[in-house]
């Protein structure tokens, strides 16, 4: 009979009674076989009773570990796909901070640059929104400068035609 462990928010296995000896598991570690509803402390398994807990332990050797199964009907899941690193927008903050609106680019810039950081260090979702607030900036600096210049072109247009009446 083999059981899977739950170890760290993960489970493990099979694992037969001999490999089960290696692991030094405890009367509350979970267990779970395919004849189990749900995952229950191993004090409770009378098989596990019977063969392991009234034998007295292998002296530790290492044991082999089997890939991973995922048991159906247990509460532990197969871990998630890391989802890619978004864009940081640092090269579209750059450009306009050089090219349209300072302080704008520069919020844009400071934003972009914790992208990557947050990321690799595991807040995914922090750097989703770092990079959304980079985006944010750029395109917020790009729409005011247009706004300017096209204002400050009427302007001197203005100035222009009225100086040649």
């Amino acid at each position: 009979m083999k059981f899977y462990v739950a170890s760290n928010g993960h489970h493990e296995g099979p694992f037969d009674i001999q490999q089960l000896r290696y692991r030094n598991i405890t009367r509350e570690t979970l267990v779970w076989n395919e004849t189990m509803a749900e995952w229950t402390p191993a004090g409770n398994v009378p098989y596990l009773i019977d063969n392991y807990f009234n034998i007295p332990a292998i002296p530790n050797q290492p044991s082999i570990p089997e890939q991973p199964e995922y048991a159906p009907g247990s509460n532990y899941s197969k871990p998630q796909p890391t989802p890619p690193c978004p864009s940081s927008w640092l090269v579209q903050s750059i450009l306009v901070t050089l090219f349209c609106c300072l302080p704008g680019g520069i919020i844009g810039i400071v934003y972009a640059s914790k992208v990557n950081g947050l990321y690799y260090s595991g807040k995914y979702d922090e750097a989703v929104n770092a990079a959304n607030t980079a985006k944010k900036w750029c395109i917020y600096s790009t729409i005011a400068s247009l706004v300017f210049y096209i204002l400050y072109f009427i302007l001197f247009v203005g100035i222009a035609s009225s100086a040649l009446l």
